[in-house]
């Protein structure tokens, strides 16, 4: 009877030890294998590749979706690339834009924020900034992020124009007026500036400089020279 049981329990057994041998050998020969065929640290490398790869793909998408207005699935993409891909400061700063035209204003702040933090050289984030503040009336918050995009970019005259804005609406009108000059020294076919720069001349009684203004002005925008001249004569 015990001899029985004993050569079933041995034949129950033998399949098992057979299948750990089988699977120790496989094991082994992979290890060795894959070891003399892969660098240490390639897999590493490759998932990293192809995860950069996909973020990428997914930033495209989002450009495209942007380009074609449909803004809430650019945002989707480029939130996508993000979730991939953190340090991508690209996604950051186009996602930035994408909530702007979505109207999620804070969130592009934010957005934006993220972006200088990977790329603290991106001028058109603090000038963007800028502009939201702006529209929110915290010009002060707007100045500042427009001083930073000259800062970074000295020949930007947008941003000049930005802090031309900012310092007018905070009533620091001889600041605002050097900001303007400055920005059609760098543009000298920019209209809004001359136009800024023109009623600030028609503020202080200086009708002599703001038809100076209007002479370049009527050259480049007609409309805004005669609204400057129609202030400019009181009309």
């Amino acid at each position: 009877m015990n001899s029985v049981l004993q050569k079933s329990c041995l034949k129950q057994a033998f399949p098992l030890v057979i299948k750990k041998i089988i699977l120790y050998y496989v094991a082994t020969l992979l290890f060795f294998v894959l070891g003399s065929v892969l660098p240490l640290g390639c897999s590493t490398t490759n998932t990293s590749s192809l995860a950069k790869e996909e973020a990428l793909e997914y930033l495209k998408g989002g450009s495209k979706y942007y380009r074609n207005g449909d803004y809430r699935k650019a945002a989707l993409y480029y939130e996508m690339a993000i979730e991939i891909m953190p340090e991508l400061a690209d996604a950051h700063y186009n996602l930035g834009i994408t909530y702007e035209r979505l109207n999620r204003y804070e969130a592009a702040v934010t957005a934006y924020r993220k972006s200088i933090s990977l790329n603290p050289e991106n001028a058109h984030a603090f000038y963007n900034i800028g502009v939201i503040r702006s529209k929110s009336g915290d010009y002060q918050a707007a100045r500042d992020a427009f001083k930073q995009a000259v800062s970074i970019k000295p020949d930007y005259a947008e941003a000049y124009y930005g802090i031309g804005w900012a310092y007018g609406e905070l009533g620091e009108f001889e600041k605002a007026l050097e900001a303007y000059k400055k920005a059609v020294e760098l543009n000298p076919y920019f209209p809004r500036a001359y136009s800024a720069l023109g009623n600030i001349y028609v503020m202080r009684n200086d009708k002599t400089s703001a038809f100076a203004v209007y002479e370049i002005l009527k050259n480049i925008d007609p409309d805004r020279a005669k609204n400057l001249l129609n202030m400019i004569t009181g009309q």
